[in-house]
């Protein structure tokens, strides 16, 4: 595993850079996610065909809807985030999502696993002034590539 950090802040530039944009999470990880929800959602009606829903009280009915929000949501974030780094800013779309000035980035750790980013998807964890740490997604090449400028400045 890859990991790197830089106390320098931003590199001389990298507010320069052109824009980028691109998913959060690779393809594979998109498919992956949806083959996911449809087997739940398989099981789900094989359980309510074989009768596994009888006797089911209002309580548990409720707790397995919120379960089934959950799960949609999640897999809705994976389908629909898009990380972009322009205008000295990186941001990441989502239902919840976040901006950061590159100027007030403090410290930049790329993670990444060679040969697995299918898989594992890159992240480039922030530190900013004041705002803590906030973790953005790389789902192709060209928004590592941005990554490890980031982080490496080269």
């Amino acid at each position: 595993m890859n990991s790197t950090a830089t106390d320098t802040g931003t590199e001389p530039g990298i507010e320069a850079m052109p824009a980028i944009e691109g998913p959060s999470f690779p393809l594979t990880g998109r498919l992956l996610a949806t083959g996911v929800l449809g087997l739940l959602g398989v099981l789900g009606v094989q359980a309510a065909g074989a009768g596994g829903w009888d006797g089911v009280g209002s309580d548990q009915w409720l707790l397995s809807g919120l379960a089934v929000f959950a799960v949609c949501l999640g897999w809705w974030h994976v389908m629909t985030c898009r990380t972009r780094i322009a205008d000295g800013r990186i941001s990441h779309s989502a239902p919840w999502g976040r901006t950061i000035d590159l100027a007030d980035v403090t410290q930049v750790k790329l993670i990444r696993v060679p040969g697995l980013s299918a898989l594992i998807v890159p992240r480039l964890v922030v530190r900013t002034r004041g705002n803590g740490t906030t973790t953005f997604h790389a789902g192709n090449e060209r928004l590592v590539a941005a990554f490890r400028l980031l982080a490496h400045g080269h």
